[in-house]
């Protein structure tokens, strides 16, 4: 029949070439692994810029570094003035449950 328009016809892999196929899907592999890690790091350098804390304030364990969980570990800790001994004091405790992390006094 004339001026009849052909029927679309289905995608076949043929339609592709294999470098393509394998480009794209090596993309969205290496994206699907990246994404997340950028997206932890950006969590962790807002942690830093924002942190209340001194590198040496999260030297939790006072080995006299500051390791990533310890950095991590600072996200979920607070601080307190507090009295102790007479002394005016810091007590940095832990937002959860409000036990106490570490206390220094000046």
């Amino acid at each position: 029949m004339a001026g009849t328009p052909n029927p679309p016809r289905a995608l076949s892999r043929a339609d592709f070439p294999e470098t393509s196929l394998t480009r794209l899907g090596i993309a969205i592999f290496l994206g699907l692994l990246i994404a997340p890690a950028l997206f932890v790091g950006l969590y962790f350098v807002v942690a830093i810029v924002d942190s209340p804390f001194a590198w040496s304030d999260m030297d939790w364990n006072g080995d006299g570094r500051t390791s990533f969980a310890e950095l991590a570990q600072s996200t979920d800790v607070g601080v307190r003035p507090i009295l102790q001994n007479g002394k005016e004091c810091e007590e940095f405790f832990s937002l959860k449950d409000g036990l106490t992390v570490r206390v220094r006094c000046r």
